[in-house]
């Protein structure tokens, strides 16, 4: 049996059908759609994530679900300045974070992938509820009489809640502050000294979750210097010191600077090394009567404060620094002594004589200046006792004393005396003639006695000054 060639024949209807499926299913394929030849399906993104809301701290938690053959992979995107950054290590269905205050706003987004190909979600926004201090408040200083201003700067979500509080017990106990306290910003009321020290602080919130509690600020309150124990006058006896003491307040705390003036206040200089609110002098004498000091306090704040001028007066014992004289006259001549004395009150004086040279002193009357003066003296007159040293006719001396004067002056003051002295000689005349003048000068001074002159003068500080001996 022969066989006939074979021969090509036009393929059935059925093939026709089936090669025409299989084209249509290829290029369903390369355009996304229906399935491969192996049977697979491109991802299909089928529930997308949402937006989530969390507080600052939490867990903020994203999901997609996405079909496919076979099943997708997915990964995580974030937004970073316009473009999409993939998320290392979030490759699940979901992706879950720690929500900070920088996160508040960031997008993201899913890919479900496969072999068959890539579907991307939409985008998701993360909303973090936060507050956050961006800058603490600082320590203010102002002056009495004035405010201070204590402020934050906050950057939260939503928008912030504040509440300014006061501590005046060095932030052990804190108190709601007066006035506007739930600003951003807080104004004290007018400040008083007593202010000083407080501390500020504010408690920030925002409408959800924990908040937060800002530092403290101290507020410092300075205060001009002002005096607030005035110098006394003092009254001492030489050469005991005298003690000033003065005391002031401000804030800071002032320092101080005594001051001495020489011409009754007119002038004045530091006293150097007196700094402190007390003021001792050095051991006085009769040069410091009348002096005057104040202390100058001062602490950088304002003008500073001067205190009232306070009075030294120095009580000095009678000195007598210069000596009366003997003196020789002719009969018929007086003789008269001058004594030099200073001390403080002025110095009054009281002259006295002795006759006899034994030590027996009787007041002169009127003899109550720094100079005495003597009667005429007789020709051929003599002492009882004549002192050895000299033949006199007496022996004058002069005591000198101040006044009490002060509370610092009842202490008792010896008068000093000057020292005993032949107060004048007479010449005896063997002539007859010398003889009758001097019977006439005895005569005369029976009858009548000089009266002392006084060339002393009271300065200002009551110095007592003596004239030269003459006759």
């Amino acid at each position: 049996m022969t066989q006939e060639p074979c021969r090509r024949r036009p393929p059935p209807r059925r093939a026709h059908a089936a090669l025409a499926a299989l084209t249509c299913t290829a290029w369903l394929a390369a355009c996304g759609g229906g399935s491969s030849a192996a049977g697979t399906v491109p991802p299909v993104i089928t529930a997308e994530p949402a937006d989530v809301t969390v507080d600052v701290g939490a867990t903020a938690t994203f999901a997609v679900q996405a079909s496919g053959t076979p099943a997708p992979s997915f990964t995580w995107q974030r937004q970073v300045g316009g473009a999409w950054v993939e998320i290392p290590g979030a490759a699940s269905a979901t992706y879950a974070f720690t929500a900070r205050a920088a996160d508040d706003g960031s997008r993201f987004r899913a890919l479900a992938t496969s072999a068959a190909g890539t579907a991307t979600s939409q985008q998701a926004i993360a909303h973090v509820r936060f507050v956050e201090l961006v800058a603490q408040p600082q320590d203010q200083v102002a002056v009495v009489g004035g405010t201070a201003t204590f402020a934050v700067v906050v950057s939260s979500n939503p928008a912030p809640t504040f509440q300014w509080q006061r501590s005046t017990d060095g932030g052990a106990s804190w108190t709601d502050a007066a006035g506007v306290a739930d600003q951003a910003s807080y104004a004290t009321a007018t400040l008083a000294a007593g202010d000083d020290g407080h501390r500020y602080r504010v408690v920030v919130g925002s409408g959800a979750g924990p908040s937060v509690t800002s530092a403290a600020a101290r507020l410092t309150v300075q205060a001009p210097v002002a005096i607030t124990s005035q110098p006394e006058s003092q009254v001492v006896i030489a050469p005991a010191a005298a003690t000033f003491s003065a005391g002031a307040a401000g804030s800071p705390a002032p320092t101080y600077q005594w001051q001495r003036s020489n011409d009754g206040g007119t002038t004045w200089a530091d006293v150097t090394g007196a700094t402190a609110t007390g003021y001792t002098t050095a051991a006085t004498a009769l040069g410091d009567q009348g002096a005057r000091f104040r202390v100058v306090a001062s602490n950088g704040i304002g003008a500073a404060a001067t205190s009232d001028a306070a009075a030294l007066t120095v009580n000095v014992a009678p000195l007598i620094t210069s000596q009366p004289a003997s003196a020789t006259v002719a009969p018929g001549g007086a003789a008269t002594f001058a004594v030099v004395a200073e001390g403080y009150p002025a110095v009054s004086y009281q002259w006295q004589r002795s006759d006899d040279g034994s030590g027996t002193w009787a007041s002169v009357a009127g003899g109550s200046s720094a100079t005495a003066a003597s009667r005429a003296a007789a020709r051929g007159s003599r002492p009882p006792v004549a002192p050895a040293h000299c033949r006199s006719s007496g022996e004058v001396r002069a005591e000198s004393s101040s006044p009490r004067r002060g509370s610092a002056s009842r202490a008792p003051q010896r008068a000093r005396r000057s020292r005993a002295f032949p107060c004048f000689r007479v010449r005896r005349e063997r002539s007859r003639s010398a003889s009758a003048t001097g019977r006439s000068a005895e005569a005369r001074s029976s009858r009548s006695t000089e009266e002392p002159q006084s060339s002393s003068t009271a300065s200002s500080r009551a110095l007592m000054a003596g004239g030269s001996v003459s006759g």
